[in-house]
């Protein structure tokens, strides 16, 4: 398993390390139902989902991690997940 995770300047470890991350998506379709009981089901491509996971930050820097984080999520800047 691995030992620690990072994502951006921020390195999680311990229980910081997310179980698991989600993402994916779905297939977007349109289904008409016609008169006379024909249908017809456009398929319009995939959509994505958002990418989630969760953690515990503890320690004494907790308040400070936390901060750095929302900060990263404010940005909207692309950082890498490693």
């Amino acid at each position: 398993m691995t030992t620690t995770v990072t994502l951006g300047p921020y390195t999680l470890s311990a229980f910081e390390i997310p179980t698991a991350i989600h993402y994916g998506g779905r297939q977007r379709l349109a289904v008409h139902d016609l008169p006379g009981g024909g249908r017809v089901t456009d398929v319009l491509g995939g959509s994505d989902s958002d990418i989630t996971f969760s953690g515990i930050i503890s320690g004494q820097d907790a308040d400070t991690k936390a901060q750095l984080l929302d900060a990263l999520r404010i940005s909207g800047l692309t950082v890498p997940l490693f």
